[in-house]
């Protein structure tokens, strides 16, 4: 079950990098957004999104062949070393992106806010929401592979693997 809600809270976030860069990161490119903030906005995002791809097709295969005694989901997170780097460079980026963000809205003499907020249209998330949930997904994979680790017997051969990788 674990498994289960881990892939489906995968997509659910994958769906959510694609807003970001559908909604705003592909728009803004095409708008006289400076190539620079573009950059700091958005740049982090497309590396997100091919690590989140990579993990739902490992997790679908994963539970396409579930052996209760074979199947390894920590190996899955010790294999992309990049995993972990990926959103720590997000993270330290993030602070740029909404710096950057509050002085365009603050200092908007280019018509950014209001070509922003019509993007968005009626969707209940804000640039400021979407960019914001790679930070918040990273504790979510810790808590679910600690769940996971929980209930993985010690002698099992994914429990140092689930182990390594909640404790990351």
């Amino acid at each position: 079950k674990i498994v289960g809600d881990m892939l489906s809270s995968e997509n659910q976030y994958r769906e959510n990098l694609q807003k970001v860069i559908t909604t705003y990161s592909e728009p803004l490119k095409k708008w006289h957004l400076h190539k620079v903030s573009h950059e700091t906005l958005f740049g982090g995002i497309p590396s997100l999104m091919q690590l989140s791809e990579s993990l739902i097709t490992e997790l679908e295969y994963a539970l396409s062949r579930w052996n209760p005694e074979k199947t390894s989901i920590g190996g899955i997170f010790c294999r992309h070393k990049d995993f972990w780097d990926s959103f720590e460079s997000y993270a330290n980026s993030y602070t740029s992106a909404a710096q950057l963000l509050k002085e365009k809205r603050v200092h908007d003499s280019s018509g950014f806010t209001t070509y922003v907020d019509s993007l968005r249209g009626n969707s209940v998330h804000t640039l400021e929401s979407l960019l914001l949930v790679p930070n918040q997904r990273l504790p979510q994979y810790s808590k679910m592979l600690s769940e996971l680790c929980d209930l993985t017997p010690t002698n099992h051969r994914d429990y140092e693997d689930l182990k390594k990788a909640a404790e990351e």
